[in-house]
């Protein structure tokens, strides 16, 4: 589900950081309702709902929409306040140390023509001055081949 969904709002993002402000918010619009069903088409077979036990249990609904919610304020949180410590924190709890100290030295060793830094982490330029909203990103939907088993 959570893989459909961001592939289907990935475009081509040339910047990890860049895909994941532009990824994140747009995974919602790739919930569809279907006759009053929310709908997550698999990509092979556009028949089958991913989504299908969020009717039967709604609670798995609401936890997606949470982490959903919860993902999009990390991501708020750390570029309000983009200083290592708290990087550091968040990507060693959310992916273990040896990940986080891996970004953290990715990120200090870029140089300035691939973005601006400022406490440590590298913005996509054009994005660096402007305070963060979450992108208006049009869905990428590509209607698919009909299904034929």
């Amino acid at each position: 589900l959570i893989t459909t969904l961001a592939a289907q709002a990935y475009n081509n993002e040339a910047d990890l950081l860049e895909a994941l402000l532009r990824v994140v918010p747009a995974m919602a619009q790739g919930v569809e309702r279907r006759n009053g069903v929310l709908w997550v088409a698999n990509p092979v077979n556009p028949q089958e709902n991913f989504a299908d036990k969020w009717v039967e249990n709604p609670r798995k609904e609401q936890v997606f929409f949470d982490w959903l919610t919860s993902i999009e304020k990390d991501c708020r949180d750390l570029l309000a306040d983009p200083r290592d410590d708290l990087l550091v924190a968040y990507l060693s709890e959310s992916f273990g140390d040896r990940e986080a100290d891996l970004v953290l030295a990715e990120y200090k060793s870029r140089d300035t023509a691939q973005g601006v830094s400022r406490g440590g982490v590298v913005l996509i330029p054009g994005l660096a001055d402007r305070p963060w909203r979450p992108p208006v990103v049009p869905s990428p939907h590509k209607p698919s081949k009909p299904w034929r088993p």
